[in-house]
């Protein structure tokens, strides 16, 4: 091991598991439960390391996205953030929003 072992709290994302589809109130809504999740998961797995835990807020997952990061910091240790289907999630969103910008213009 080097002296980056046990450094590093890891963080996944996977944005497949995120619907792309609906109004902005509807994915945003999605997109906020999605990460709620993960931080809760996140959380529960390092409970140990972890003095408390974060403040979720349902209406806003970067407020509670920010409160993780500062229990993570107070650990002493960094957080390791991966994310998996960005790219896929973004050119649906783009590709839904297109769709609906056509069907307008035929209809």
């Amino acid at each position: 091991p080097t002296e980056e072992h046990n450094r590093y709290l890891v963080m996944k994302w996977d944005f497949s598991g995120v619907s792309a589809s609906g109004d902005a109130e509807t994915v945003t809504g999605s997109l906020y439960r999605y990460l709620n999740l993960r931080i809760r998961d996140f959380t529960n797995y390092y409970r140990e390391i972890l003095e408390d835990t974060p403040h979720i807020e349902p209406q806003d997952a970067i407020s509670s996205f920010q409160s993780l990061l500062l229990l993570v910091r107070k650990s002493g240790h960094s957080l390791y953030l991966l994310i998996d289907e960005y790219d896929n999630f973004a050119n649906e969103l783009m590709m839904g929003h297109r769709n609906m910008e056509e069907g307008r213009y035929r209809a």
